[in-house]
């Protein structure tokens, strides 16, 4: 949908888990920052560095907690789905059990989303394409540079 000036008032752009924001000061020859246009105040030399270092600590563990909570959800969802499915299956429970859970969970849950009766069909069909849950195996859990250790001794 194209953004146009009516919908674009009052919106301001969310920086993504990866994109670098501004610097807030500038660095001069000397290594320092000014941290503040016209303030006089002045970072020691290294500030600039040691700011890099947590800003990139920072962004790393953002993204590998958006990593963990997307693993969390398809857990959930597959296990929402498959006690869909085990009730509808050992129950006789037709179509229209899942339309009253939809409704249930979200007054349960009224800032949730995911929880509509679409969604919740979608649960069961991707708990009945796999019979166990999906996860990663234990070696694609590790990160890159733990991977790389073991593999070179």
């Amino acid at each position: 949908m194209p953004v146009t000036a009516a919908s674009a008032r009052g919106r301001r752009k969310l920086p993504t888990l990866t994109e670098p924001r501004p610097s807030r000061g500038r660095v001069g020859e000397d290594g320092r920052v000014s941290l503040s246009a016209g303030s006089g105040v002045v970072a020691p030399v290294g500030y600039a560095e040691l700011l890099e270092q947590v800003k990139v600590r920072v962004r790393t563990s953002r993204v590998q907690a958006a990593r963990a909570v997307n693993t969390e959800l398809v857990s959930l969802y597959w296990q929402i789905g498959r006690l869909i499915l085990n009730r509808q299956e050992s129950e006789g429970w037709g179509s229209k059990v899942i339309g009253r859970l939809a409704a249930d969970l979200r007054a349960e849950f009224p800032g949730m989303r995911g929880l509509s009766q679409r969604s919740l069909v979608y649960m069961r069909t991707f708990a009945g394409a796999f019979e166990a849950p999906i996860a990663q195996q234990a070696a694609a859990q590790l990160p890159w540079g733990t991977s790389w250790c073991c593999w070179t001794r």
